[in-house]
C-alpha cells in the first residue's frame, strides 16, 4: 500500500479490499520478517501465543479458546480472517473488535513506518497481522490467539514463537498454492510446529494423520489428537454438529495449559461465532446462516442439517467463489435441499450461466433482492463467508 498520508476509516477499509485485489495472497515470510524488524518485532513481546491452523474449524476453536480464557479473567487478544462486515472484526480484545480509533492508529504507523524506512510493500493480510502485532503488544495481553489466514508453513502469522500450536480439521481447500494433495497440505498446515511445543489435533484422515505426526516427532514435539465430543453442552450458542470436535479441541488445549483448573460448559456459553450454523427464528420460518466455503465445509453442514431437520424441506441460498470448486459443493448441498438458489454475489463469485448447466434445477437468486429471502420454511443461507457479510447487518440482531 503506497501512501504517504494519514488515511481515514472508511478510505482505509476501501484500500485495503483494494489491495486485497491487486496483491492477492504471497505465500512467502521473508517480507513480514523484514517488515517486523523496522517495527521493533512486537510479535516477539506477546506474553503466551496460540497458534492455529486447519482448513474448516479454525475461527470457532479460536472463540471457543478466547470465550474460556475471558471467563477466567485473563485478557486475551483474538486475529481471524476474513471478516463479514468490518476489517475491525479480524482484531479482538476480550472478543471486542478494535475500535477505528486504534485500527486506524495500528494500520498508520505500519504503513508510516515502512514507507519512511523503505521497507518492503505489504499484502492486505500481512499489513493487517503487522496492525494486530502492534495492538496486541500496546495491549500486553497475557494471551493471543492467532488464527492462519492461509496455509501454515508460510503464513503471514508463522513468525512467532507460540506457547502451543492447534490444528483443526484439514481438508482439500486452495489446492492451487497448498497441493493437490491431502499430503501435501496437510505439510503445509504442519509449518506451524515449532520445536519442543505441544500440538493439538483433531482426528484427522490418516494421511493427514501421517504428516502432522512426522513432523511433530522431527519437531521433538508432542502430539495429541482429541477425538470429537458425544454431544454439546445444550448451552452451548453453536450447536452445529462440527462444533463436537471443535471444542473437544479447545478443552483438550486449556487442560494442557491450565492442568489444575476446571473448564465447565458456562466457560463456553458466551462463545457467538456468527454465522458458525447460527439459527434464527422468524415467524413461521427458520433461517440458518452457515460460512460453509469448501467441500469438507459443505459437507459438515449437510450432516448437521441432516440431523437436527431430517425430511423436512430445507431450501439453500449460496453463492460461491471462482477460487472454489462449487460443482461438487452444489452436489453435496442436493442430498439435504428441495430447492437450491444461486446467487452472483460478486465479481469473483461464479456467474449463474455457468453453474445452471452444471447442476440440476439450479434456481437464480439476484444480488439485487438481498438480504429478502425465500418465504420458505426453512431457508439456510451458505457457499462462502464474504456472501453471508452481505446479511449480517440485516441480522445483526443474531450473534
Amino acid at each position: 500500500m503506497k501512501n504517504n498520508t494519514t488515511l481515514s476509516f472508511n478510505k482505509l477499509e476501501t484500500q485495503l479490499a483494494s489491495l486485497a485485489k491487486s496483491a492477492g495472497i504471497r505465500y512467502s515470510l521473508e517480507p513480514m520478517i523484514q517488515a517486523l524488524e523496522l517495527l521493533g518485532n512486537p510479535h516477539k513481546k506477546l506474553k503466551h501465543v496460540i497458534h492455529i491452523a486447519g482448513t474448516n474449524g479454525k475461527g470457532s476453536t479460536a472463540h471457543f479458546l478466547a470465550s474460556a480464557l475471558q471467563s477466567k479473567g485473563l485478557s486475551v487478544g483474538l486475529y481471524t480472517s476474513p471478516h463479514l462486515v468490518s476489517y475491525t472484526e479480524r482484531i479482538q480484545v476480550n472478543r471486542t473488535p478494535i475500535s477505528e480509533a486504534n485500527f486506524l492508529h495500528s494500520l498508520n504507523t505500519v504503513i508510516h513506518t515502512l514507507l519512511n524506512q523503505n521497507g518492503p510493500t505489504l499484502t492486505e493480510f500481512e499489513l493487517l497481522t503487522c496492525a494486530a502485532f502492534l495492538h496486541f503488544r500496546a495491549q500486553n495481553l497475557e494471551w493471543v490467539i492467532l488464527e492462519t489466514g492461509l496455509g501454515g508453513r508460510l503464513d503471514a502469522t508463522n513468525v512467532v514463537l507460540p506457547t502451543v500450536s492447534v490444528i483443526t480439521s484439514i481438508g482439500y481447500d486452495h489446492e492451487a498454492i497448498l497441493g493437490s494433495s491431502l499430503g501435501a497440505i496437510a505439510a503445509e498446515k504442519a509449518g506451524i510446529i515449532k520445536p519442543n511445543t505441544p500440538v493439538f489435533s483433531t482426528l484427522q484422515d490418516p494421511r493427514v494423520a501421517e504428516v502432522l505426526t512426522q513432523t511433530a516427532q522431527a519437531q521433538k514435539s508432542p502430539l495429541s489428537f482429541v477425538p470429537p465430543l458425544s454431544t454439546l453442552p445444550p448451552s452451548l450458542p453453536l450447536q452445529g454438529r462440527f462444533q463436537q470436535q471443535n471444542l473437544a479441541l479447545a478443552q483438550a488445549v486449556l487442560n494442557h495449559l491450565f492442568p489444575a483448573t476446571t473448564w465447565p460448559d458456562e466457560a463456553f456459553s458466551n462463545t457467538h461465532h456468527w454465522g458458525r450454523f447460527t439459527v434464527l427464528k422468524k415467524e413461521s420460518q427458520t433461517l440458518i446462516f452457515d460460512a460453509a466455503h469448501n467441500l469438507s465445509g459443505v459437507e459438515a453442514l449437510c450432516q448437521t442439517l441432516k440431523s437436527q431437520y431430517p425430511e423436512q424441506p430445507i431450501t439453500v441460498v449460496t453463492g460461491i467463489l471462482k477460487t472454489k470448486k462449487a460443482e461438487p459443493m452444489l452436489k453435496e448441498l442436493q442430498t439435504v435441499a428441495q430447492k437450491i438458489y444461486y446467487c452472483p454475489f460478486s465479481p469473483e463469485a461464479w456467474s449463474y450461466d455457468i453453474l445452471k448447466n452444471s447442476s440440476q434445477n439450479l434456481l437464480y437468486f439476484d444480488p439485487k433482492t438481498i438480504p429478502h429471502l425465500p418465504n420458505d420454511p426453512i431457508v439456510v443461507v451458505t457457499g462462502s463467508i464474504y456472501f453471508l457479510g452481505l446479511f449480517r447487518l440485516y441480522f445483526s440482531n443474531t450473534h
